[in-house]
């Protein structure tokens, strides 16, 4: 991954987009071997950004909420929808993403059902019909988007459950404390631990999230989690190796990318979280493909990070 981070860097930097390609070149920095090869990039990138300091912002950020929802759900979202819109910090756009055809206990939605017409006359609200991949459905199209471009700027957004209205201030706390630690940040989550061989325990010894940065932690999807499509690269569209070891599980998909990214988490109000069991064989197939493929996985990470903290 770090040889294709790398020239995506070069690429943004080339375009004047320092800020966007130091962010890289720092994720590419955190993993092994790589800090000493892209240090002088990122002394470049400084070197821009003092010659050319950032205007001060005065537009509100443009946040991108996605969700997705299943015919049985559906019944639901307009309430969902109606809190979005009604945030003290206005989202940019509402990305509702849906499936005509049916998979496994998802039966596909009809175009013409009386709840969706109704969502269609919502402004700001962006329905788009997508393949069946089930919850990948909410990140995918977005992420897909913007890999598209030859040379993207970052992109602000957060994922939604269909079935949580959200508190006035949701996008404003989310969006103040990405401001602060420049990481993803969830209201809820758990904290991965470690076994006494160093390897991830098994997900029923879990504990509550925690509210510092910590590779360890993993977002709860339900309460809402805010991202940077920096936090991201393209590897992370490989949707067949998405199927092959994290299938239905798009939450441990995303968090493997962004933490193997050099990407950790903030859980803001640790406390009761959906339980989240029967996921050891999955999170044992990740472990075993990054070590493969990268010498290095999570639990490697998340050791690394409590030696530099000790």
């Amino acid at each position: 991954m770090g040889k294709g981070e790398t020239a995506q860097a070069n690429a943004l930097y080339q375009a004047g987009a320092y800020s966007a390609a130091l962010a890289l070149y720092e994720r590419v920095a955190q993993r092994p071997g790589w800090d000493s090869l892209v240090h002088a990039n990122m002394v470049l990138c400084r070197q821009r950004l003092q010659e050319n300091p950032a205007k001060k912002e005065v537009e509100p950020p443009e946040i991108i909420v996605a969700l997705t929802t299943t015919r049985s759900r559906l019944q639901g979202v307009p309430k969902v929808v109606d809190s979005l819109l009604e945030q003290t910090l206005k989202p940019f756009r509402i990305d509702l993403n849906i499936s005509r055809q049916s998979d496994m206990s998802d039966e596909g939605i009809a175009p013409d059902d009386p709840v969706l017409v109704e969502l269609t006359r919502i402004p700001g609200l962006n329905i788009s019909w997508v393949p069946n991949i089930g919850s990948y459905r909410k990140i995918w199209p977005l992420l897909e988007g913007h890999f598209s471009q030859v040379v993207a700027g970052d992109r602000l957004f957060v994922t939604v459950d269909d079935n949580t209205p959200y508190p006035a201030d949701f996008l404003q706390l989310l969006y103040e404390n990405y401001l602060r630690y420049n990481c993803v940040i969830s209201f809820r989550g758990w904290h991965m631990e470690l076994d006494q061989d160093g390897r991830l325990s098994l997900d029923d010894r879990w504990t509550m999230g925690k509210n510092v940065p910590s590779l360890g932690n993993l977002p709860c999807g339900q309460n809402g989690v805010f991202y940077s499509t920096k936090f991201f690269v393209k590897d992370f569209l490989n949707f067949s190796q998405a199927q092959l070891l994290a299938p239905m599980s798009d939450e441990l998909w995303v968090k493997w990318h962004c933490a193997l990214n050099g990407v950790p988490t903030v859980v803001l109000e640790p406390g009761d979280c959906p339980t989240f069991e029967g996921n050891n064989s999955l999170i044992a197939r990740l472990e075993a493909h990054y070590e493969q493929t990268c010498n290095y996985n999570l639990a490697w990470l998340i050791r690394a990070e409590l030696k530099a903290a000790a």
